[in-house]
């Protein structure tokens, strides 16, 4: 009997959360409450009172679809003849990932269709994916369309639901059993190998490592207290990699902390940047220089960061041929505009031949007799010995000093050489070389060289992850697609970075996602998405194995037209005569219907009033450390802080580190004390009255991060 108390409690906690009216004033949906919910909500209706929040919405007027039909049900189940009368039901489309590409596919949905409603999942308890977590701390006009996002997920017409994972905690069929279509948008999460020998030593790792740890990317999911390198011994960097992920981490890398200072980067990192005594950062791609990567707009900023203390140089390049070669994507002027943009720094060609002929080995990376890894035998220098009491003592320890970026192309990894004196340390990286600029590295005669190393920082990119029962193309690493229309699999569609890869800048989210719902809506037009709920009574419906073996042929008939279809639109065939495909069973419940696995599972749902609350104790939390903002490092606070009440006070008072209390000799202070009295002499006598632990949380002499 305390079980089921405690699930009935736990089952109001969760209905108050997806916004579900009051027991007292409006049952829940016939579709999400069997017989025995009923009887126990209402049994537990005069004890306990829920005042119900308002779905991901703190906008009073709007309104949402699935409420107004609750409370058409309620005046159904009263009088039959109002069955009739009772509004139709809005379409309701599920859009997995809130990362650009998602909100823009709802927005595009909202825009497009006036009875659609959007429901939005989040894995984690905040939006934004990419804006939040990917882009560089230095760049907050990239991430203003989080605000557009905010007005989005308030508009009434698309919901965000955080801290629910699709495809582990709830299953796809689940969706599709309430929804008419899904729409995946999860990006690319897993991380491509370089596949070489070496890979596991320490110091070798992926660039979006060391990007999360700077971007605050919350635990379990991310490790933002604790650098993935150690920065003291770091002297020499190789970036395999020349997109804009390495051109973030390089100029990251090679700045000043103080630079970062007002950012919202994670102050952790603030903290290790400031034993920052990196030299060079070697910028490796594998093709020539017409086939770079980066946008020409962060090679500029790059060329114009800080001046004077970091210096960009390029190999020497023919800039004729590199402009005669236009790559596939680029218009021929912009192209032209780069290229002569790069080609002003590059170094001269005796400083590049004479450099080269020192790092020439063979290929197990043994250097060729005129000498060629002398500095990674050669034993590190004093300036990154372990002990800070090693260090010369004229040297400040935050004084940061010259950094040389450098451009080098046509190199293929080869292998990663363990250091001399650390076995297990990364000390240099095996390249092959080419002589023909801008040829592939299969061709031509092949060199090989070594560039030493203290750290290996790979960005070759990254790939989407598969999902529980969504078709996956293993080797183009996205969602087996066409088009946006999964393969396979009726009413399920994919956006963004899962559907094309992991390739463009956010706004090209926007183009993708406007042909994802294209294709969504022209099959909705074409009766190949209901628009009602199609789900029979659960009073008709056949035993479940006989079920199971019917909706088994369903599903194969709907794949087999779902096919035709596509077939049909490649080909520019007319698809408006198309029929539902037998599979499209959905009881359009939306969120509601999903009641039952929140409470199974345990969930804890984040609506927009928890992200709300988030954001503020994040803003509260920079203008306490004098900068924009800080961001929280684990999920567990964002939960407690999204709760809001004497939970959510808690936790903020503990991630702010604010005093509970004080004591009780400081209530005086005021009147003891004139405005010109000094404070000192008398704090140090208070202390020795104040509690233990709240002397040791406040410790007298502190200096407040607001006043560096």
């Amino acid at each position: 009997m305390l079980r089921k108390v405690h699930a009935l409690r736990y089952r109001a906690t969760a209905c108050e959360l997806l916004g579900v009216p009051s027991v007292s004033t409006t049952p829940l949906p016939s579709s999400i409450a069997t017989p025995e919910i009923r009887r126990s909500v209402t049994a537990t209706t005069a004890s306990s009172i829920v005042t119900p929040l308002r779905w991901c919405s703190t906008n009073s007027n709007s309104s949402n679809a699935v409420d107004g039909n609750a409370s058409a049900q309620t005046s159904s189940s009263s009088s039959p003849a109002a069955a009739s009368q009772q509004p139709k039901r809005k379409v309701q489309i599920a859009v997995v990932g809130s990362g650009p590409s998602g909100c823009f596919v709802a927005s595009q949905l909202a825009k497009r269709h006036p009875s659609l409603h959007v429901d939005i999942f989040e894995r984690l308890p905040v939006p934004f994916g990419l804006c939040r977590y990917g882009v560089a701390p230095d760049h907050p006009d990239v991430k203003n369309v989080e605000k557009q996002f905010m007005e989005l997920f308030q508009s009434g017409r698309v919901s965000w639901i955080g801290n629910v994972s699709i495809g582990t905690q709830i299953p796809v069929q689940a969706l599709l059993a309430h929804y008419a279509a899904v729409v995946f948008a999860t990006g690319a999460g897993g991380l491509k190998k370089l596949r070489i020998p070496g890979e596991d030593l320490a110091g070798v790792l992926p660039a979006r490592s060391f990007v999360e740890y700077y971007n605050t990317y919350p635990f379990p999911f991310g490790s933002p207290r604790f650098c993935p390198f150690d920065v003291e011994r770091t002297k020499r960097v190789v970036v395999i990699g020349n997109g804009n992920v390495a051109m973030d981490v390089a100029r990251v890398l090679a700045g000043s902390y103080k630079y970062f200072c007002p950012t919202d980067m994670n102050c952790v990192c603030l903290r290790e940047m400031m034993k920052n005594k990196i030299e060079m950062i070697s910028i490796v791609g594998r093709r020539g220089v017409n086939h770079s990567a980066f946008a020409t707009a962060e090679f500029r900023e790059l060329t114009k960061y800080q001046e004077g203390h970091v210096k960009v140089e390029v190999d020497p390049f023919a800039l004729d041929a590199a402009i005669a070669a236009v790559p596939e994507g680029k218009t021929a002027r912009a192209h032209k505009r780069m290229m002569e943009l790069v080609h002003q720094y590059t170094v001269s060609e005796e400083a590049f031949a004479e450099e080269r002929a020192q790092r020439m080995t063979d290929s197990e990376g043994i250097p060729l007799p005129s000498a060629a890894v002398a500095q990674l035998n050669a034993p590190p220098p004093p300036s990154v010995a372990s002990s800070p009491s090693d260090r010369t003592p004229s040297v400040r320890a935050d004084k940061r000093g010259p950094c040389t970026l450098r451009f080098r192309y046509n190199l293929t990894p080869v292998a990663i050489l363990p250091s001399q004196h650390r076995r297990n340390c990364v000390g240099g990286v095996l390249f092959k070389t080419c002589r023909t600029a801008g040829a592939k590295s299969e061709e031509g005669e092949s060199e090989f060289c070594v560039i030493p190393c203290d750290l290996v920082l790979t960005s070759i990119g990254c790939h989407a992850e598969s999902i529980a029962d969504i078709p996956f193309d293993h080797k183009a690493g996205v969602m087996d697609n066409v088009q946006g229309r999964v393969k396979g699999m009726p009413r399920v569609y994919c956006s963004g970075w899962a559907k094309n890869g992991a390739k463009g800048v956010i706004l090209h989210s926007v183009v993708d996602a406007q042909e994802t719902v294209s294709h969504l809506l022209a099959d909705m037009e074409a009766g190949l998405i209901p628009t009602d709920a199609t789900v029979v009574d659960e009073e008709q419906s056949p035993p479940p194995q006989q079920q199971q073996r019917e909706d088994e042929v369903h599903v194969t008939d709907g794949q087999l037209q779902w096919l035709k279809v596509e077939s049909q639109a490649a080909g520019g065939a007319d698809t408006s005569k198309a029929v539902p495909p037998a599979a499209a069973r959905t009881t359009m419940a939306g969120k509601y219907g999903l009641v039952d696995y929140f409470v199974e599972k345990k969930l804890q749902p984040v609506s927009v009033a928890g992200l709300q609350r988030i954001l503020h104790v994040e803003h509260q939390r920079g203008v306490d450390l004098g900068k924009k903002a800080e961001k929280i490092d684990t999920t567990r606070d964002m939960l407690d802080v999204a709760l809001g009440g004497d939970v959510g006070k808690k936790a903020d008072e503990r991630i702010r580190r604010i005093t509970p209390a004080r004591s009780d000799a400081m209530m005086y202070l005021k009147e003891l004390l004139d405005d010109d009295t000094d404070l000192a002499p008398l704090a140090h006598e208070l202390a020795k009255d104040m509690p233990h632990k709240l002397a040791q949380q406040h410790p007298l002499g502190r200096i407040s991060p607001g006043q560096l």
